[in-house]
Order: structure tokens, then sequence, then C-alpha cells
């Protein structure tokens, strides 16, 4: 008899994140144990190939300065200057807490696209960005979260008995939502803790890496788990000419006073 994968679908992910944030974070649980068996066994319908010399975009917040001489002076002027490969891959030994990476271990984040490889740095306005090309070294094989995945409302899951598939469908649902749910600065590193979990358990399995959907455009974030797996190609700057925001009303919680 098969075993049945995700026997509770609802608040899955959630109770899972809650146990490795706040409960065991080593010594997982056996809730949390068999979620990860479900999610690794999941996993290979998930499973996605980066061809050998793709072009990839990673970009860092900020540019170096040089000195430029003034013409018939002997004074000189600073100008922006892209950031060198030593900035725009992680160092081995001083690697930050990341979505996919616990501190001290370098993954390489990377995006599909141009704009939202500038767009997940979240420059401000009349900023600068430098942006740079990556081509794969091989074939990359990742887990791509937004295969098969559904986003189910919560009361939808909590009334509504739900085949396997759907099943399956709601939690990676979940998952893709978790690994592109934007975070600030402020935030807790304990809120990259569920994701970093993930990835070790996906790099366990013989993945290179996940792709996942970004929040700040419609392309995809690819994050490798060996930064060798890509090698820079180029380097160039992005000015940050207009930044949009889009606000709708959230009637969930309202007052009149």
């Amino acid at each position: 008899m098969t075993r049945s994968r995700f026997p509770e679908p609802f608040a899955a992910y959630w109770r899972f994140a809650h146990s490795v944030r706040y409960k065991r974070r080593y010594l997982l649980t056996q809730e949390v144990r068999a979620f990860l068996r479900d999610v690794r066994e999941t996993a290979e319908r998930r499973a996605d190939t980066v061809p050998a010399d793709a072009l990839l975009w990673r970009a860092q917040d900020g540019a170096s300065k040089i000195e430029l001489p003034i013409d018939g002076t002997d004074d000189t002027y600073e100008e922006d200057y892209p950031f060198g490969t030593s900035r725009m891959k992680p160092l081995a030994d001083r690697a930050k807490e990341g979505r996919a990476n616990p501190k001290g271990i370098p993954f390489l984040y990377l995006a599909t696209k141009r704009d939202t490889a500038a767009a997940e740095v979240r420059p401000w306005k009349g900023g600068v960005v430098s942006i740079s090309q990556f081509r794969a070294t091989r074939d990359l094989r990742l887990v791509n979260t937004t295969i098969l995945s559904k986003k189910y409302d919560l009361l939808f899951l909590a009334t509504t008995p739900l085949k396997a598939q759907l099943r399956e469908e709601a939690v990676w649902g979940d998952i893709d939502h978790a690994f592109a749910e934007p975070t600030s600065l402020s935030d807790d590193t304990t809120e990259y803790t569920p994701t970093q979990v993930l990835a070790e358990l996906f790099r366990e399995a013989g993945f290179d890496g996940v792709a996942y959907r970004s929040a700040y455009g419609d392309g995809h974030n690819v994050v490798l788990f060996d930064v060798s797996l890509a090698e820079q190609v180029n380097g160039s700057l992005l000015r940050v000419r207009d930044i949009k925001f889009t606000f709708e009303p959230d009637q969930q919680f309202c007052y009149n006073v």
C-alpha cells in the first residue's frame, strides 16, 4: 500500500517552519522528519535543468569608485565603476546569512532576468547597482518550486478534503511562497531557518540549487549550492531611475473611530 504523502496539508509547511524556528533545529521532531521525507520524495517531480553555458544575472547594490583625471588639470574626479569579481561572488569565509544558506556557508544567488536580479537587492531611487552575467559551468539540476505548485486559500484547505495531488500542490505552494517572500534587513534571521533546512535537504538529495519565484519581477531567482557552478563573464552598472509601488486595500483588519 502506497504511503499517503502530506496527509494534513493545512498549515503543514507552517507547522514545520514554526518547529525549526522555535522548538528544535538540529534534532528534529518526528513530525518535521515526516514532512521533510515527503518533501524530498516529491521534489523529483519539480526537477528542472539550466543547461551548460546558460547566462544568469547577479546584482549587488552599489559600485566601486575610481579616480579619473580632469583634462588640462592636475585634478581628478570620482566616478562609479562596477564591482569586480571578488565583490560579485560571495566571500568563502564571510558569507552572510541568506534565504537558503546559513552564515558562513556561501551560496550563489542569481536570477533569470537582469531587472529581476537588480530589483532583488532593493536599491533606492537614484542609486546605482553593479550587475553581471554568470555562465553555468555545466548542466545544473535544480528544484523548481514553481512547478506543480498552487497557493490555496487557508479556509479552503481547512474545510475541503483534498486528493493526493492537490495536497502536494498545496504544500509546495507554501514552499514556493516561503522562498519568494520578501524579508527586510531588520527581520530576525530565524525567518530564514525553514528555507535553509529545505535547501540543505535538496543539496543532500543531489540537486545543484533551487529556482523560485521573484517577488520583484516576472523572472525566477536561482540559488546555487556551489559557487563554482557559475562563472562571471562581464560587469556593468545600472542607474535606478524610478521605483513604483502598487497598493490595494486590506479589509481583513480595519476600524472606524
